[in-house]
C-alpha cells in the first residue's frame, strides 16, 4: 500500500471584501499571483529557481522575508529544498486552480497546486520519494515572515499562545504537536489564519523559531506523539512512494 500524508492548511486573511479574485500566470517572469475574492490576502509563487512562495501580502503589506516559503528536507549526509536550481517545470493552468510539476531536489520529486476559494486559498503538495528516506527534518513546509516583529504572537488551534518576543535570540525554538495557528498584528490590526491537520496515526509537529533568514514556522508530520522539547525529533524513515499534503 502506498504511505500517504495529508495536511489541510488554508490561509485565510481575517476580513471581508467584495472585489473578484484572480490568479495570474507569467511565464516569461515565471511566477502567479493568487489574490482571494476579498483582496486581502495575496501570494507571489516563484518557479524561476525550483519553486518558492516569495511573497504573502495581508493587506497590502508583504509579511515574509525574502526566503519565503518552500519544501525541505535534512538528512545526515545534507539538506535539500525545494528553492535554489534552475529547473525544467511544467505549469498547467486550470479554472481557479494553477498547477506546478516536475520539482525536484535530492530524491523527492513535488508537484504543486494552488485553488483559489474565495477568501481561501489551498495548496496541494504531492511528494514522491525515490527510495527510502531516513530524515532528521522535513519542512513541509518552512514559512519564513520577516522578523518577530511581524506578528505579536499565534493563537493555536489547541488554545495555546505562542509570543513572538520570546523568540527574539537566534535559535530561540518553541515546538507543539498542533499545526493551526492564527497570527495576529496588534499595531495593524492583521490576521492570518494557517490551519492543519493529518490523516491516520500521524500528528504535526509544529517549531516556531528564528535564524538568519527570518521568523521560522515550520510543519512537519510525525509518526505519534512526542513532547515539545524533543523538536526536532530522532531520525524518522519515510518508504519509497507518494505523500499527498494539503495546505
Amino acid at each position: 500500500m502506498r504511505p500517504t500524508i495529508i495536511i489541510s492548511t488554508i490561509l485565510m486573511c481575517l476580513f471581508t471584501g467584495l472585489s473578484n479574485g484572480q490568479i495570474v500566470h507569467d511565464p516569461a517572469d515565471k511566477t502567479v499571483r493568487i489574490t482571494t475574492t476579498d483582496q486581502k490576502l495575496s501570494l507571489l509563487i516563484n518557479y524561476s529557481r525550483g519553486c518558492r512562495i516569495s511573497t504573502l501580502e495581508v493587506n497590502g503589506v508583504n509579511t515574509l522575508s525574502p526566503s519565503g516559503i518552500f519544501t525541505a528536507v535534512r538528512a545526515a549526509n545534507g539538506s535539500w529544498q525545494s528553492w535554489g536550481e534552475r529547473q525544467q517545470l511544467s505549469v498547467k493552468e486550470r479554472p481557479g486552480r494553477i498547477i506546478i510539476d516536475g520539482i525536484r531536489y535530492g530524491k523527492i520529486g513535488e508537484s504543486w497546486s494552488f485553488t483559489l476559494d474565495g477568501n481561501k486559498i489551498a495548496w496541494t503538495i504531492s511528494r514522491r520519494y525515490d527510495e527510502d528516506q531516513l530524515l532528521e527534518e522535513m519542512a513541509l513546509p518552512v514559512w519564513h515572515f520577516a522578523d518577530i516583529s511581524t506578528w505579536k504572537g499565534g493563537i493555536l488551534d489547541n488554545g495555546g499562545v505562542v509570543w513572538c518576543k520570546y523568540l527574539a535570540a537566534p535559535n530561540d525554538t518553541y515546538g507543539v504537536h498542533t499545526g493551526g495557528v492564527t497570527f495576529w498584528n496588534e499595531e495593524s490590526g492583521d490576521a492570518l489564519k494557517i490551519s492543519a491537520r493529518a490523516d491516520g496515526s500521524r500528528s504535526i509537529a509544529t517549531k516556531y523559531s528564528q535564524d538568519e533568514q527570518g521568523c521560522v514556522y515550520l510543519h512537519s508530520p510525525r509518526h505519534r506523539q512526542r513532547s515539545a522539547s524533543t523538536l526536532p525529533p530522532e531520525p524518522v524513515c519515510f518508504p519509497k512512494g507518494g505523500y499527498i499534503c494539503t495546505f
